[in-house]
């Protein structure tokens, strides 16, 4: 297996992999003119015409659309084994943002040694090429292979509005499992099985004190939006410790805890920073990244530039406010709490008004069965050189996961990625490692055979 996985990535992933990065197709909400540049269309042609390049046996492509939203890729593989396998991905990107390095670009495919960078390549535009190959790897080996399901989007970073109507045109009547491919790795030494993802909710925050703006000479008569606006978030995070209010804590399950502690010291959890970590101990900063809440401030409109200062006293100032929430917490009500909390009795009874903008709710998937979990432990020995897999928790938010999931509660949900140390998903340099995909695509072939042989 693991020579024909080398000679395809070579010669049938790479080059067209490239093609996909040359594509600057941003997801919609960061492209407001994606219908008509087209951008997106051409990621998704590219995409279908690469898949029906390979003349896979009883495979159909479809491009599935729906009035307002970019299009979804449908592929559909029969078998005679009626055990179904699903596969989720996305081809939409993120914005290019600044700092990338010399020589390299979001358009501008590099490979450097084991690496390839690029806007998009493992956020999510390897996920298309991966699932193929791992089919084409069984069929090369004449193995068999379970009947396979397979949709690709074009607004996972715009939210994923859609996904669920695209999901049931599908008519599924069965899935086995449920195999989604825009997670995380806690390094590239083994197979990582991600078991939870933190829910997330967005909200604006609106503080009005004045209906214009006045000179700053009324100072110590009118209040000052920006205290008020102090006050009320501390009402919701401690700004010393960062402590967030105990109704969005939840207790952690055993089992989780337990392979907290197994998967901590394997995680690297590093950024470039000018400041001390908010916890020395490596055990509570991966407990706190992925299964506590947390609040960061994202944006404001309201405060001047200081190159535009005129000395008045704003009259009204917005905090956007991006809350991470546990994964067994239900964002719905963490929002209600949220939007009662900071709007119930403003100092100075001040306009204040918390808009909710957005919230999902997180993932934490039931235990794998005995059979799955012996299939991906035997799997990482194999490709990861004798290393068993581990379970990664994931403090980024994949709302949709959990809808996914109580759409096929049956099915055991298998949540993996290859956005590990340093890949840089939504920033400048993104990178793809190139043998942890070959790895991950042996693992999904054997898998996917060894489930329908036992």
């Amino acid at each position: 297996m693991e020579q024909f996985i080398e000679q395809f990535t070579r010669e049938q992933i790479l080059p067209s992999l490239a093609d996909f990065i040359r594509i600057p197709n941003l997801s919609p909400q960061f492209d407001p003119q994606w219908l008509e540049n087209g951008l997106l269309d051409k990621a998704c042609n590219h995409i279908v015409t690469w898949i029906e390049s390979q003349s896979i046996p009883n495979c159909k492509v479809e491009v599935l659309s729906i009035k307002g939203a970019p299009k979804a890729i449908h592929v559909r593989i029969c078998a005679q084994n009626p055990i179904t396998v699903f596969y989720y991905g996305h081809y939409d990107k993120q914005p290019h943002f600044p700092g990338w390095r010399e020589g390299f670009g979001p358009t501008t495919p590099v490979i450097e040694g084991h690496r390839m960078y690029g806007r998009g390549v493992a956020d999510d535009g390897y996920a298309p090429y991966a699932a193929i190959a791992a089919l084409q790897t069984l069929i090369s080996q004449k193995l068999e292979h379970p009947t396979i399901e397979m949709l690709f989007e074009g607004e996972e970073e715009s939210g994923s509005n859609f996904l669920m109507q695209y999901f049931d045109k599908l008519e599924l009547k069965r899935v086995d499992i449920m195999v989604a491919l825009d997670s995380g790795s806690g390094d590239y030494e083994r197979l990582w099985l991600t078991s939870s993802l933190r829910g997330s909710m967005k909200i604006d925050l609106c503080v009005k004190v004045l209906e214009a703006p006045i000179s700053s000479d009324e100072s110590g008569i009118v209040p000052q939006a920006l205290n008020i606006m102090r006050t009320l978030l501390n009402r919701l995070e401690d700004p010393v410790t960062g402590q967030v209010h105990k109704s969005l804590q939840t207790i952690i399950p055993a089992d989780r805890y337990e392979e907290c502690l197994l998967s901590a010291d394997l995680v690297q959890i590093e950024f470039s920073r000018q400041c001390d970590k908010m916890e020395s101990c490596k055990i509570q900063q991966y407990i706190n990244r992925n299964w506590k809440p947390s609040v960061s401030y994202i944006g404001q409109d309201g405060l001047p530039s200081v190159r535009q200062i005129n000395d008045q006293i704003i009259p009204e100032l917005i905090i956007r406010l991006s809350i991470r929430l546990p994964p067994n917490k239900c964002a719905k009500e963490a929002a209600i709490f949220v939007k009662q909390l900071l709007e119930k009795d403003p100092p100075f009874n001040a306009d204040v008004k918390a808009n909710i903008i957005s919230a999902g709710t997180g993932l934490n998937i039931n235990s794998f069965s005995p059979k799955l979990k012996d299939i991906l432990n035997t799997a990482s020995k194999l490709f990861f050189n004798d290393k068993e897999s581990r379970v990664f928790h994931e403090g980024a938010s994949i709302p949709f996961l959990n809808q996914l999931n109580e759409r096929s509660p049956q099915a055991e949900f298998l949540v993996l990625g290859v956005l590990g140390p340093d890949s840089n998903a939504h920033g400048a340099n993104e990178m793809l490692d190139l043998n942890y995909m070959k790895g991950l695509i042996g693992c999904l072939a054997y898998t996917m055979n060894q489930f329908i042989k036992q």
